[in-house]
């Protein structure tokens, strides 16, 4: 283990709270993009469902999709990523990748059908697995590019790609909801909600999980074979969407025995990977920041805080008892820039930082200093 960058005690730095005029054009374009293609989904389920429809369809979608969003922020908390990029990742997936696929599928599917295939096989089985997993795979790209991420570990792949996937979710419940309601009435209403929003609302966030652990892969190897590990992940992502979907239209009498003996274990171990990559970065960041404690850029008691999240919380009540709103956020960027500190180590560690983590470290550990200067007045 290498020693941590030495330097004279870090100046007080304000705050970093620039940024760069691309990095804001870019942002206010993902927005238009996001509210221009959701008010487009909206316009077109509307029309499919009916404004009764509609609004069933979406009441009924938050059942699932809140407690599954609320899933991933508690996975999140060791390295709390920006609320805000988790927040575009799900509007990415509820507008611009579902009015992608709307587009970007009925083509080929249309063609199938007239030329005397079978249009919903065909659709259902190899059109819309490539289209809909190509589209939010894009959006996990798009996310980590414009909040300038980095992937640090499994937790990070599996979160921003449970936060596309559960938007896409969303909205295509809406619209099956809705039109079961329209052609069923209640009763066939509650027999879609139970199929979608109690027996598989995992579906959409899992199949994507795979191309956000390829993405992780990629960004923690070196050599020019890494570049196979997105395109397994976005592989595995399509091959077991389409495996979901041809099972629910060949076989709609036996999937209830296929999703007991498949799908029940490969979402099991699922959760189990997640909670112990969970357990390994947590694990992580406490080796890491032990090492800054011994060198003495951290005292003992940051250490400890900030490798326990009931540490944490009760030294955010602290800082708010002592100093307000300021001491407080100041206590949180302090937080925050410690467990960005443990990443890059470990990534420093392995062989996978980037070319200017000295910099970068240098830089975390004034950001610190400042912090610590402003929460403790």
């Amino acid at each position: 283990m290498t020693q941590p960058v030495p330097q004279a005690p870090p100046p007080a730095l304000p705050p970093v709270t620039g940024t760069r005029v691309g990095q804001v054009v870019l942002t206010v374009v993902g927005a238009l993009l996001v509210l221009g293609c959701g008010l487009a989904v909206t316009v077109v389920l509307l029309l499919s469902t009916g404004p009764v429809g509609y609004l069933a369809g979406l009441a009924l979608a938050c059942v699932p999709a809140v407690p599954l969003v609320l899933v991933y922020l508690w996975l999140d908390r060791h390295e709390p990523e920006p609320r805000g990029l988790l927040l575009f990742g799900f509007g990415w997936g509820a507008s611009v990748a579902t009015a992608g696929a709307l587009l970007l599928s009925l083509p080929p599917t249309l063609a199938v059908g007239a030329a005397g295939g079978d249009a919903e096989v065909v659709g259902a089985v190899l059109v819309a697995p490539v289209v809909e997993e190509a589209l939010k795979g894009l959006g996990i790209l798009v996310v980590v590019w414009l909040g300038r991420r980095a992937l640090d570990g499994l937790v990070d792949g599996v979160v921003y790609a449970g936060m596309v996937g559960v938007g896409f979710a969303f909205t295509e419940n809406i619209l099956y909801l809705g039109v079961a309601l329209a052609e069923g009435g209640v009763g066939g209403l509650l027999s879609t909600f139970v199929v979608r929003g109690v027996v598989s609302p995992f579906a959409h966030p899992l199949f994507t999980a795979a191309f956000g652990i390829g993405l992780v892969l990629y960004s923690r190897r070196r050599g020019s074979g890494r570049a196979l590990y997105p395109l397994v992940g976005l592989a595995a992502a399509i091959g077991l969407h389409a495996l979901w979907n041809g099972l629910a239209v060949v076989a709609p009498g036996g999937f209830l025995v296929t999703f007991v003996v498949l799908w029940v274990p490969l979402f099991t171990t699922f959760v189990v990977v997640a909670l112990l990559a969970r357990r390994r970065e947590a694990r992580m960041i406490r080796t890491n920041l032990a090492l800054y404690s011994r060198y003495g850029y951290l005292a003992p008691a940051e250490e400890r805080m900030v490798g326990s999240l009931a540490e944490r919380r009760q030294a955010l009540e602290w800082a708010r008892a002592r100093g307000g709103s300021p001491a407080r956020a100041a206590m949180h960027r302090f937080q925050v820039a410690a467990v960005r500190l443990a990443h890059l180590r470990q990534r420093m560690e392995d062989g996978t930082a980037p070319w200017d983590a000295a910099q970068r470290e240098r830089d975390l550990l004034a950001l610190l200093a400042s912090a610590r200067a402003a929460y403790a007045g």
